[in-house]
């Protein structure tokens, strides 16, 4: 049988933790840096943190705030939001990001992944239909 981990996720936008539901009606939920090192703390096996406005917003992850959040912890810490290119993958690991987590809005996924040949990145997709189809 396998072991029950707890993976809390920090979704954040505007540099604040946010919960909410399907990322609507959000409401402020505190400072990542302080629940990151609670959860730590508390027992968490792993932290999974998703800059949620970052790829609507066409800009990077908060890289600063994920430096801040991995000086606190001691436990496996996954960053995504708004990663589309290497050098966002690079920049997110140096910054202490053990895994990083590439989101695809978009339906279609051909050609959108990227290999960075060391198996610390992953790929979800959250596709939407698009005029009915």
């Amino acid at each position: 049988m396998l072991a029950k981990r707890i993976i809390p996720c920090l979704d954040v936008k505007d540099g604040r933790t946010v919960k909410g539901t399907k990322f609507l009606d959000l409401r402020d939920a505190g400072d990542a840096v302080e629940l990151a090192r609670i959860y730590t703390k508390t027992g968490a096996d792993e932290l999974v943190f998703l800059d949620i406005a970052a790829t609507n917003e066409n800009r990077s992850t908060l890289v600063e705030l994920v430096r801040r959040v991995a000086g606190e912890i001691n436990i496996p810490f996954t960053v995504g939001g708004g990663i589309r290119t290497i050098d966002d993958i690079a920049a997110l690991l140096e910054a202490g990001a053990h895994k990083v987590l590439r989101i695809c809005m978009d339906a279609d996924l051909g050609g959108h992944g990227a290999d960075d040949g060391d198996g610390c990145s992953a790929g979800a997709g959250f596709p939407r239909r698009r005029n009915g189809g």
